[in-house]
């Protein structure tokens, strides 16, 4: 289905799928009227959205676990139907691994490719990669549960885009990752002291050096390591409200 931005597509895939109900005409998928039986056209459909619907602190299998308990099917049932699933697409080495932690891997080790393909050179070898490697998958934990939590918690998308617009994009630039804070006003360094991207960014510069501060890079990674605990906790006790509630 093609037509230009505004044009209604996604407006119609809800519609088609339920998601959203329409303003006026009747619309039937498999024969069932979308407004009249909802509930039976789901039974009748899957829907694979445009955007990753997997839930990033969780493994592969945690969430086919999860697909499966959403949709009825009793644990033991589930479970089975994730090994059988895992076998299936080839996911035995990603199984048990963070959704996130995978995709924020093969981005970090991407960027390092293109940086050497176009001429960097990291003195603190493949330690200080290794570590700059760490640092993002414990900052993309960080944003990720935080995100969870709050989509759990509000079920507002609006609310969810303004917390991560609030949070995400004034901690990048509050910190030495775009402009030294020798530069910036006292007030800003304040801030970066207790800035996560900035814990990230000044494990991974010095990591990276020949002669790194090897107590700097383990107390900032310590200290994203720590962030990221409380933040997988606040998402579990979210899912955990979320359950209750639903």
């Amino acid at each position: 289905m093609l037509g230009p931005h505004g044009a209604g597509k996604s407006t119609t895939v809800k519609i088609l799928s339920t998601l959203a109900a329409a303003d006026s005409g009747t619309a039937r998928v498999a024969g069932i009227d979308v407004a009249a039986h909802p509930e039976r056209v789901r039974r009748a459909i899957g829907l694979v959205a445009q955007k990753p619907g997997t839930d990033p602190m969780a493994t592969a299998t945690e969430n086919l676990l999860l697909a499966g308990r959403l949709h009825g099917m009793p644990r033991g049932d589930a479970r089975a139907r994730a090994r059988e699933l895992v076998r299936r697409f080839g996911l035995a080495d990603a199984a048990d691994r963070l959704v996130r932690a995978v995709q924020t891997v093969l981005q970090s080790v991407a960027v390092v490719a293109v940086a050497l393909a176009a001429g960097a050179r990291f003195p603190g070898g493949v330690t200080g990669v290794g570590v700059t490697v760490l640092a993002a998958v414990l900052l993309a934990l960080i944003f990720s549960a935080l995100s969870s939590a709050v989509a759990l918690l509000t079920r507002r998308q609006a609310t969810l885009i303004a917390i991560s617009q609030f949070t995400t994009l004034p901690l990048m630039f509050l910190g030495s990752a775009v402009m030294g804070l020798r530069l910036a006003p006292s007030w800003v360094g304040n801030v970066a002291a207790c800035d996560p991207v900035e814990w990230a960014v000044a494990a991974a510069r010095q990591a990276l050096l020949a002669r790194a501060d090897r107590e700097a890079v383990w107390a900032h990674l310590a200290l994203l390591a720590a962030v990221a605990l409380a933040m997988s906790f606040l998402a579990t006790r979210a899912f955990r409200a979320y359950r209750r509630s639903a």
